[in-house]
Order: C-alpha cells, then structure tokens, then sequence
C-alpha cells in the first residue's frame, strides 16, 4: 500500500517518497509505475497534472533535503525533458525509474557543491575539525556598548571617531567613539528598522523599514539627515514589503535596495524617485552592492543566486553576470565587490568565496573556510583593492582574513627563492676565492665569512620549506584557513 498523503506542507507518516524507500518491496514492473503516479500525486497539490518549481520545492523540503529556489530550478530542469516548465507524469515516471532515493537526488544538486556539503557534516560530527582548521586566537573587545534593547541591524561609520547604528528598537543612534556613554543623537521610527546605509560624506544615510511607515503603506525607506537632525528629510516609494538591504553609492547618486518580495530597485539619490527595477526574484534580497565606480550592482538572496546588473546607461539597465547556487544550495546572504572584476560572497555553507567575474565558469578563485554556522556579513578593508576583510557568523564568531593569502604565501616563496641564490652565490663566490694560492693568507677568515653565510642559507631554506608547506596545507584543503602566515 502506498503512503497516505497528508496535505500541503506535511510529511509522510513514514517520510517516504521514494520507491525504493516504501514498505512493499514490490518494487519491479507495473508496481513502480503505480508507486510513482501515487508519489506525483502527492507533489501535484493543485491537481493540475504538473509538477511547477514551488510544489518541486515544497516536496525537497518534505524530503529533508537542503535546498534554494536556484537549485530547485535546476532539479526541475534536469526532469522536464520538453522543456515547458512543469513535470508531467511520464517525464515523472521515467527520471524517478533510475533515481530511487534521496541520496541519488542531492547528486542532482552537483558535484560542484559535494565539498561544501561535506564541510558542513565535518563540522557537525568530526571531532577532527579544529585540528584540521585551525581555530584562530581570540582577540577581547576593547569596549562594549549598550546601545539598544533589540538586535542591531547594521554599524556604518559616519568618519574618524562617529557612527550610526540602526536596532529594531525601532531607532537609529549616532556614537562618538571616545565617549559611548550615551548617543550624540537619537531617531525613533514607527517601525522596526532592518537595513540602512550612511554616504560617503557621512552626512545622511538611507533606512530600510520592516513595516510601511505611513497611513497609506507606500513607504518602506526613508533618509535620515545627520546634519539637521531629521529623521525623515526624504520618503521613497517603490517597495511593497520589508527593505532588508539598501546601499548607497560612493558618489551618492543612487540607492539600491532589495526586499522581501525579492524586487531590487534603483533610486536617485538626488531626488529619492526611483530610476528602475534591477531584478524580481521569487525570493528574499539579503543584501545589495554598489561596486566602487557606481556602474555595477550585485544583489543576493534566498534564490541562492547573485545577480550583477550593469547601471551604466540608468534608466537603461541590463543583467551583467549571474552566479547560479553561490552558497551551494544554500541562502546567499552577502556580497560586496572589490575592485574591478572581482566579487566576495558568503552564505548559508558556511563558507566565504572569492570570484573573479571574468572567468566565473570556473567557480571560485578562493574560498575560506573555518566557520561553523552560517555567514551573515562580509565587510571589506577597501573596496578598490582591500587586502583584508572581516565576516561575522549566526554563532557570534568574527574572523579576520587575508583576501589573497595564497597569493601572498606565493610572493613570499618566490622572494626566499630568490634570496636563497644571492646568499648561495656569496657562498660559491668564497669558495671559489679559497681555492686561489694568491688568497691563502686569508683562508681562515674567509673559511669563518663562509660559516655565517652557509648558517644563513640554512635559515632561508627553512623559511623556504616552511612557506611551502603552508602552500601545500591550503592546496589539499582547497582553501586558505589553515595556519597563520608569519
């Protein structure tokens, strides 16, 4: 007898939907078929015999199995052998015939995300883990302030000494560094505040609200001005739903922001009327960036995917890029760019990635790995060229990372490589002048010179052998936490 489906949303009693997985282990001819059919029936919850993307989505849920919007699509993809957007009953039939359990499905999910998957069970149940990736040293808070009763949502510096904090307390405050005893100014807002973004001059910054903060629900963002000490100098339409990101551009021109209904829009920052949507997404935006020269924006979410969209020609905007499943299956909640083609992710894989947006086919360029829960934030030490960047994690835990650690350990070998010869050919240069009857008077000096550079060179060779045993430690662990660079 086949499972008995118990609607929308809820399991199976025996959490079985595979053939291979029901009791009656008829499983052969005209018995799987009918399983199958029973199984389609189970996904098909609107009755219309075809399986779209969110009844796809809802039965990898059901099946415990991890998964995005993004990868959804694949999977559906991979079984819509017509290509018209649903599964029909027999394509269902004929991909479930040779896929017979959930293990076979996540193979669907690439072979590309199996590292990732793997990282996070060591992480769960190797008791290895902290030997294999090193935990790095912790360092104290200098000083800790009490600035608001619920989460703080986002710190943005306002210059040297002076920042601003945005809480759900419903308030964004301004601090001064060396004296937090209490905020230079205060805002309170009808709603809870869950983005905001300060401009380069520090003198005004856009907020992104959970709720609309006016009768007629239209406003989901607001500009709060520092200099005049008001809160709403300026109201932007647009949204619909909570703004869960928004970001200013560094010449303060534009405001992109994405929301809960996954709409990323474009707004002048002159006149806070908006210029264009940049992307509809099925899903959440967790976070949007401005690259350094305003021209590109890069938007991430709950689809897993990043999308950077060209704003060159704005109002004209064009999808430039697309990073399919960048968390691996997983929800991507930051990006941020550095420089001019490269891009910093991270995401529900535990796992920050460097990629180079002119040779995005070939994944990655690096990747950074140690945490163990989710990352929710990236933050960069420049965005031209920084060489450093902080991400912060679901367990509390910030880490400090060097962005081109495996280039830098590379240089570094090179230069003692190069070092390594000087100080050898200072070497075979004495031993060829002791050889010499016209410098025998000198032999004893000369042998005692030949002594302090052979003990050099033995220092430089151990440099050397140390650095590449850092460089082949990353290589087998395929990304750069390992060991600290000296």
């Amino acid at each position: 007898m086949a499972n008995t489906y118990e609607g929308p949303g809820q399991v199976p009693s025996d959490n079985r939907l595979f053939p291979g997985q029901m009791r009656d282990d008829r499983t052969t001819g005209e018995l799987d078929e009918e399983q199958l059919l029973h199984i389609f029936k189970q996904i098909d919850t609107d009755n219309s015999g075809g399986i779209d993307v969110d009844e796809l989505e809802e039965a990898l849920r059901m099946l415990g199995i991890k998964h995005t919007f993004s990868s959804t699509r694949k999977v559906l993809k991979s079984i819509d052998t017509d290509g018209n957007g649903t599964i029909e009953p027999h394509e269902f039939i004929e991909f479930f015939s040779k896929v017979t359990n959930p293990h076979e499905f996540r193979d669907l999910l690439g072979k590309q995300n199996q590292a990732y998957f793997d990282y996070k069970t060591m992480v769960a149940e190797d008791s290895g883990f902290g030997r294999r990736y090193r935990v790095p040293e912790t360092v104290l808070s200098d000083k800790k302030i009490p600035a608001h009763t619920e989460n703080v949502e986002s710190i943005k510096w306002l210059g040297s000494s002076r920042f601003a904090s945005a809480s759900l307390d419903r308030t964004v405050k301004v601090w001064d560094f060396s004296a937090t005893e209490k905020p230079l100014a205060s805002y309170a807002y009808p709603s809870s505040i869950y983005s905001m973004d300060v401009a380069s001059s520090g003198k005004w910054a856009i907020v992104g609200f959970e709720k609309a903060v006016d009768g007629a629900n239209l406003i989901y963002m607001s500009v709060v001005d520092f200099e005049t000490g008001s809160p709403m100098k300026a109201k932007l339409k647009g949204h619909e739903s909570a703004v869960f990101a928004c970001e200013v551009s560094s010449d303060e021109m534009y405001i992109a922001s994405g929301s809960q209904h996954g709409r990323v829009l474009l707004h002048d920052a002159r006149t806070c009327e908006q210029v264009s949507e940049l992307r509809r997404s099925p899903r959440l935006i967790q976070s949007v960036d401005f690259n350094d020269y305003a021209r590109l924006v890069a938007s991430c979410g709950s689809d897993g995917d990043v999308v950077i969209t060209d704003i060159s020609a704005a109002p004209t905007t064009k999808p430039a890029f697309v990073i399919d499943e960048a968390a691996s299956t997983d929800i991507v909640y930051d990006v941020v760019f550095r420089g001019e083609h490269e891009i910093l992710t991270c995401g529900g894989d535990y796992c920050c990635k460097r990629w180079d947006m002119r040779k995005l086919e070939n994944g990655p360029v690096q990747r950074y790995l140690g945490h163990t829960s989710p990352i929710r934030k990236i933050v960069l030490s420049d965005k031209r060229d920084g060489k450093y960047f902080i991400s912060g994690c679901e367990d509390g835990c910030v880490r400090l990372w060097i962005v081109e650690e495996m280039e830098t350990i590379q240089d570094q070998i090179r230069h003692l490589e190069r070092k390594y010869n000087r100080i050898k050919g200072e070497l075979d240069a004495i031993k060829e002048d002791l050889q010499s009857s016209a410098e025998m008077l000198r032999t004893k000096a000369e042998k005692e010179k030949a002594g302090g550079i052979s003990t050099r060179l033995e220092a430089c060779q151990a440099e050397i052998n140390y650095m590449k045993d850092c460089e082949a430690e990353r290589q087998a662990l395929g990304c750069v936490q390992a060991q600290c660079v000296p």
